[in-house]
């Protein structure tokens, strides 16, 4: 999956402009109602990252609930249906 994010480390510009860091922190994969994928990130992980992974024993209308949240306490939920 594409997660899309701007996954900012935090810098400053040429100009002295500080960019403030901007990153998920948590991702977490829950398939029917299980546990399948934990992972905490840093400012290390590129800009909009992609993620793969597998799930054993997936049936036909399972459900899979992806969820992030970052740094500034943003989050994003996506369900969907394998």
């Amino acid at each position: 999956m594409l997660l899309k994010h701007p996954m900012e480390v935090g810098r400053k510009l040429k100009s002295g402009q500080t960019v403030p860091a901007h990153f998920i922190s948590t991702l977490t994969c829950d398939y029917e109602g299980e546990r399948v994928l934990q992972s905490h990130w840093g400012a290390g992980v590129s800009k909009n990252p992609y993620v793969a992974f597998t799930i054993q024993n997936v049936s036909a209308g399972g459900k899979l609930v992806v969820q992030w949240v970052d740094n500034k306490g943003e989050s994003d939920l996506l369900e969907l249906i394998v």
